[in-house]
């Protein structure tokens, strides 16, 4: 006696599944398993879902929500999985970007990039207002902007931009300003001994200088460049004493520093009147 088969059969170009009933070989049924369980199928009736997946009656049920199907009128079916009408809805149909709620068939649609929108729902995220068709607009990531919030938005990113550029250069001009160097009358007794001797010194008599000094040899072949410069500059002047007085002895008395030509009133033994600048 063949049995009855209520069999479910995919619609053309839809997930939506309808049952239906045919008549079935009871002696196929035997090497039919069910795609829940694993079990062989021996009952009197079973379900099909899209032609080739069988189920116990008491097996077919919703892979999301585990709700049974085997008394409703239509299911869906993917990737030979079942699923109620409202799990394959809120699994597998686009969400409107906006809102984040379904998009049906019916319902009228922006789209941006990758994106979906209702109709209502594509506005802009500062102003709130409803874009138009044929309006420009802008997106930054998922945000969607009017023409003049975005406008807006760009203005004060480059004034932010020049704020900073502002902070910057005063840093750098302070970065910029060079720190004037000092030396003390043992550096300077040092040092004058040296360009006595030489006025243009080479890097390794530099290098011995500066450990004298304790200056760094940037520091000390500086000077001495300043030094010649300032020697041959005066050199030039008539009656500029590059020595200033010839006296060796101590004493508070107007003279000529040898190096730069200043007046002032205090001699050092040894080298000649010279000044701390």
């Amino acid at each position: 006696m063949p049995h009855i088969v209520r069999q479910m059969a995919t619609l053309p170009h839809s997930a939506d599944i309808i049952i239906k009933e045919e008549t079935f070989d009871s002696t196929i049924s035997k090497s039919v398993r069910c795609n829940g369980c694993g079990d062989t199928i021996a009952d009197r009736y079973l379900l099909r879902v899209g032609g080739a997946l069988s189920w116990h009656m008491k097996c077919l049920s919703c892979t999301a929500c585990r709700t049974k199907l085997d008394t409703q009128v239509t299911c869906y079916c993917r990737d030979s999985k079942v699923y109620c009408k409202h799990c394959y809805s809120r699994t597998f149909s686009t969400k409107c970007a906006g809102c984040e709620r379904t998009i049906h068939a019916s319902d009228w649609v922006r789209r941006a990039k990758n994106h979906v929108y209702h109709l209502a729902c594509f506005a802009c995220d500062d102003c709130k207002r409803q874009l138009s068709t044929g309006e420009e607009f802008a997106m930054l990531d998922s945000k969607v902007l009017c023409k003049v919030h975005y406008l807006d938005m760009i203005e004060g990113s480059f004034q932010e931009a020049d704020g900073k550029n502002d902070i910057v250069d005063k840093r750098n001009m302070h970065k910029s300003k060079r720190i004037r160097t000092t030396f003390s009358e043992e550096q300077l007794e040092v040092l004058q001994a040296n360009f006595t001797v030489d006025s243009n010194p080479d890097g390794q008599d530099l290098e011995r200088i500066a450990q004298q000094t304790g200056l760094s040899k940037r520091v000390t072949q500086v000077w001495f460049q300043n030094s010649r410069a300032r020697q041959k500059k005066h050199k030039g002047s008539p009656g500029d004493g590059l020595h200033g007085s010839s006296s060796s002895d101590e004493g508070s008395r107007q003279d000529v520093c040898v190096s730069c030509g200043t007046s002032y009133c205090v001699c050092i033994k040894g080298r000649g009147p010279t000044c701390t600048t």
